[in-house]
This record gives structure tokens, C-alpha cells and sequence, in this order.
């Protein structure tokens, strides 16, 4: 018998939290708080392989705009790095269907945040869109999709590279973005 008394004491408590709402505005009308803008980014290679050469790694980093984040928390492995949430970042052409890949990623937080991106592949990926980011952008930012960019991982280099790991001059890593 105490043990369904407590249990509906109990029951009672949650629904009249549950029922505590937030109110209302007040005054006039009601206002919802607008969900943030998700601006998707799509990365590609561009440029020409030399002859029976395959994209073997992309090392590169998307720099956002300011009031342009990615939903990201705290690596399992070093809490102090950030990794972008599942969902974030979505393979794309031949990467999406890969077996034989590795794609590490982390989120770096600063003045400009950054997306660092590292994809290996095993079997090699030709040219094309091989990852979309979705990103968040900040109730009254107004980015310009301008406003993001791509630099290279590895220095003196385009930041992509052979099967056998020799950097590929003739092939860039670019990026376009698409306000949803």
C-alpha cells in the first residue's frame, strides 16, 4: 500500500511540473523563438588527376563566418577537442559509398570557427563532392556564402593527395553553401 501511495504522490508531483509552463509573452501576442538558419556546405575536388592517379587523402579546413557554427561536443578520447555531432558532416559521391576510408574531424571554436577535415581512402576517389557539412547560423547573422573558405591541413600544398600519399598540385579542394 505504501508503495502506491508513493508511486502516486510521485505521479502527481511530475504532472504538475509538466503542466508549469513558461507563460506566454505577455502583452499581445505570442512570439516562438525562431529556430536557427542551417546553412549546408558542400566540399569538392577540383581540377585535373594526372593519369591513373586517385585521391588517396583530403586535409583540409572550412573556415565559417562569424555567427556560423557546427553542432559539436567533446571527444571521447581528449575532452578538450570538440568533434562534430553525428550528422554534421554527411559523405558525399564515392566517399559516402567508401569501405576502405577513414574520415576524422574536429570543431575549433575561436574569432572564425573551423571545421578541420582529414579523409583517407584506401581504393582512391576521383574528382567531385566527397563531403556537406551542416552548420548553424546565429539568430541576426547574416553570412554571405562568400563568407566561407577552404585552406590546406599540410603546407605548400593544395591539401590533397595521391594513393601514394605524393600531393596533387592540379587538384584544389572547394566549397559552395546552400541557405536552407
Amino acid at each position: 500500500m505504501k508503495r502506491t501511495l508513493l508511486f502516486l504522490l510521485t505521479l502527481c508531483l511530475f504532472l504538475q511540473l509538466a503542466g508549469c509552463g513558461g507563460g506566454g509573452g505577455g502583452g499581445g501576442g505570442t512570439t516562438a523563438n525562431a529556430s536557427p538558419a542551417v546553412i549546408t556546405v558542400t566540399l569538392s575536388t577540383i581540377g585535373t588527376l594526372p593519369s591513373g592517379k586517385l585521391i588517396g587523402d583530403i586535409e583540409v579546413t572550412l573556415n565559417l563566418p562569424a555567427g556560423v557554427t557546427v553542432k559539436a561536443s567533446p571527444s571521447l578520447v581528449n575532452t578538450s577537442i570538440l568533434v562534430p555531432n553525428d550528422g554534421v558532416i554527411a559523405l558525399q559521391g564515392a566517399a559516402a559509398t567508401a569501405t576502405t576510408q577513414i574520415l576524422t574531424a574536429t570543431y575549433v571554436q575561436g574569432t572564425t570557427n573551423k571545421v578541420v577535415i582529414k579523409l583517407i581512402n584506401a581504393n582512391g576517389l576521383g574528382l567531385g563532392d566527397f563531403a556537406k557539412i551542416n552548420c548553424d547560423v546565429a539568430s541576426g547573422s547574416t553570412p554571405s556564402i562568400s563568407d566561407f573558405s577552404t585552406t590546406s591541413n599540410v603546407a605548400s600544398t593544395t591539401g590533397v593527395f595521391d594513393l601514394d600519399t605524393a600531393a596533387l598540385s592540379g587538384v584544389q579542394v572547394t566549397s559552395s553553401a546552400v541557405m536552407q
